[in-house]
């Protein structure tokens, strides 16, 4: 079973599909983006090369898009069609898919 999320920010409406929990392959694509995200950061980077090294995680991850609006694409998401602009909402649209994503790595685990 999958895990509808719907998007936060108005520039990108819609809802995301991921799975329930991340493959092994998609956990490790995951720890390399920490470790590349870790190099940029420290080295000062932009936040557009940031975006960059995750993309490849993100489209990975997602089973479905379901966005909708003037700045989506038609056709299949990848990191090379996703919409790098309008800069800001394209950049919290990234930010809150990748924090979705590394709740699936390490989920919060209730306390009873």
């Amino acid at each position: 079973m999958s895990k509808i999320i719907k998007s936060p920010v108005v520039e990108f409406p819609g809802n995301v599909t991921l799975p329930n929990f991340l493959t092994m392959p998609q956990v490790l694509l995951y720890e390399r983006s920490i470790g590349e995200v870790g190099v940029l950061l420290k080295n000062k980077e932009s936040q557009a090369e940031i975006d960059a090294v995750v993309m490849t995680t993100i489209c990975s991850v997602v089973e479905a898009w379901e966005i909708v609006g003037d700045f989506w694409p038609e056709g299949a998401i990848t990191p090379d069609t996703f919409p790098g602009s309008p800069r800001l909402p394209s950049g919290l649209f990234i930010a809150w898919l990748y924090e979705e994503i590394g709740e699936l790595y390490n989920p919060a685990i209730p306390k009873e």
